[in-house]
Parts: C-alpha cells; sequence; structure tokens
C-alpha cells in the first residue's frame, strides 16, 4: 500500500453489487476498471492473509460485505468471513502499510474503514 495521494485513480477502489449476492455483497475494484478485483488468496489448506488484484470473475474469495456503521465500514469477506486489516508493529502499536485477511474480526480502529475523503 502506497501513501494517499488525492486523485491518483489506482489509489481509488470501487464498490459493485456482486450478481446475486446478499444485499451488502460487493466486488472492489480499481476505479480504473483494469478487469481486477480485491481477491483474498487461498492455499491448498484453505484460507490465508494475502490479498491481491486477481482478475475478477466473482469467486466467494472476492466478494466483501460491508457492514456500514455509524462512522465506519467494516468490510469482511464472504467466503472466509475474516476481515480486512490493516497490519500493525513494534508490539501491535505502529501501523504499517500492509492491509491483509485477518481470521479475527474485532472491530479495532485498523479494521474500520471510511468512503471519501477524511
Amino acid at each position: 500500500m502506497s501513501e494517499c495521494i488525492s486523485g491518483q485513480r489506482e489509489q481509488k477502489w470501487v464498490l459493485v453489487p456482486a450478481a446475486g449476492g446478499h444485499p451488502n455483497d460487493y466486488l472492489i475494484k480499481p476505479e480504473n476498471d483494469t478487469g481486477l478485483c480485491l481477491d483474498q488468496h487461498y492455499s491448498t489448506s484453505g484460507p490465508t492473509t494475502l490479498l491481491r488484484a486477481w482478475q475478477c470473475t466473482g469467486v466467494l474469495n472476492q466478494r466483501w460485505i460491508i457492514s456500514v456503521g455509524p462512522t465506519a465500514n467494516t468490510i469482511m469477506n464472504a467466503r472466509s468471513v475474516w476481515c480486512l486489516d490493516q497490519s500493525h508493529a513494534d508490539n501491535n502499536t505502529v501501523p504499517t502499510s500492509t492491509v491483509v485477511a485477518w481470521p479475527r474480526c474485532h472491530l479495532q480502529d485498523n479494521q474500520q474503514w471510511f468512503n471519501g475523503v477524511r
């Protein structure tokens, strides 16, 4: 993840309703429509914390459930039920530039996401 720079299209993502899904079930795609979607990687043994931009097919590991809160949103993978999480270093006190899928949805600040400019 790079530093946020206002107006950079590659840093803007859009929510596209997933066909036949739950009302809050979305694909997350780059605004510049590259044909890719945010995808939670699965190994032969199951889900991993790795997120990647991958060819959009609409499979469950590319579908994200958005839970809208009063001030922020939580984003959870429809297949693994893991939350998007900004990683932390130094005994969980310093945020890093890595976003992962995390198996425990604790809903702390690093799992809260905002739309638009803050």
